[in-house]
Order: structure tokens, then C-alpha cells, then sequence
């Protein structure tokens, strides 16, 4: 995918520069996973954070 995208943008330095912005963006939500793990250490992952962080029951959306 990346080979399409470079002979697109014709630029090495703006696809390392997209790639960088992805990492980032991946680590942060790394991160926030990692937190939420930390900070509610029961039984339920994305589930109870999100029921918890989003002050609503989403059992039927997830």
C-alpha cells in the first residue's frame, strides 16, 4: 500500500512524515488503553470504560 501512495505523492519525506503521524496517533491510544486498564482494574474492557466514560449503558451498541 505504501509503494501506491509513494508513487503518488512522489515525495519520500511527506510519506515518513504520514507514517510519524500514525505512530503517534497509535501510541496515544495505546496509552489510553494501557490507562484505562490501570485506572479500572475489574473485569470488562472496553465495555466498562466506555459505560463508565460515556455515563450511559451501551449494551446494545457493543
Amino acid at each position: 500500500m505504501s509503494g501506491l501512495l509513494l508513487a503518488n505523492i512522489r515525495n519520500p519525506w511527506l510519506l515518513l512524515g504520514l507514517w510519524l503521524i500514525g505512530g503517534v496517533i497509535a501510541l496515544c491510544g495505546a496509552l489510553v488503553h494501557g490507562e484505562l486498564g490501570v485506572v479500572l482494574p475489574q473485569a470488562g474492557g472496553e465495555y466498562l470504560s466506555f459505560n463508565i466514560s460515556c455515563f450511559f449503558q451501551i449494551n446494545s451498541l457493543y
